[in-house]
């Protein structure tokens, strides 16, 4: 069985990043991608999760993650892919076209991919393009876990609200069966735990 903290916390390191799902490398190992809105803060939950603070680039920019970057933890045992935010970014519809038909094909056609994390900025709160990603990760047979993000930005009764309507909308795609809607904070340390512990079930199941 993997020892779990230090598949986490280390012998993290960025792979590359790559423009296209066909331009990635082929992998024996499993992996588990983080998608979500644009500024969503998924390179900052890469960051928060592996205990490093530059592992994975974050900008106060939407839109600058715009490849799949993928990065090896403990030493290569497990993958994790950070797909490029889709919704509002500063870039060309052409381009942000192109970012979602690669998201897609990526979730359709990656074969060692087991689980994804699916991040909800509370500050947004589920909008139509969360519940089509939501649509396509059950077409595509691809477990799913949905983190609320930025929980430090809104009350906490607004939190309250809206992890209610995530967990009833989620559980729409995922055969009807309810969603454990985790709630983080990157600046307040808030939710790691348990992220890390979806985590390691999801690795010890695959191991066990």
């Amino acid at each position: 069985m993997y020892d779990c903290s230090n598949l986490l916390f280390s012998k993290a390191e960025f792979v590359g990043g790559y423009p296209e799902e066909v331009t990635l490398p082929e992998m024996d190992v499993p992996e588990i991608c983080f998608v979500g809105r644009s500024n969503s803060g998924k390179s900052t939950m890469i960051n928060f999760l592996t205990n490093r603070k530059k592992l994975a680039r974050v900008s106060n920019t939407p839109g600058r993650t715009q490849h799949i970057n993928l990065f090896a933890l403990g030493g290569g045992m497990m993958m994790l892919a950070d797909l490029p935010g889709y919704g509002y970014a500063r870039a060309p519809r052409s381009m942000k076209k192109g970012w979602l038909d690669h998201i897609d094909r990526y979730l359709c056609s990656r074969k060692n991919l087991v689980w994804a994390f699916l991040l909800i900025d509370s500050r947004r709160g589920i909008m139509p393009i969360d519940i089509d990603f939501m649509h396509s990760l059950q077409e595509y047979r691809v477990p799913f876990q949905i983190l609320i993000t930025k929980s430090d930005k809104i009350k906490q009764s607004d939190v309250d609200a809206l992890k209610g309507c995530v967990c009833k909308d989620a559980s729409l795609y995922n055969d009807g069966i309810p969603i454990n809607v985790i709630v983080t904070s990157a600046k307040k340390n808030r939710g790691l735990s348990g992220v890390c512990d979806e985590l390691c079930k999801i690795v010890e199941n695959i191991a066990s």
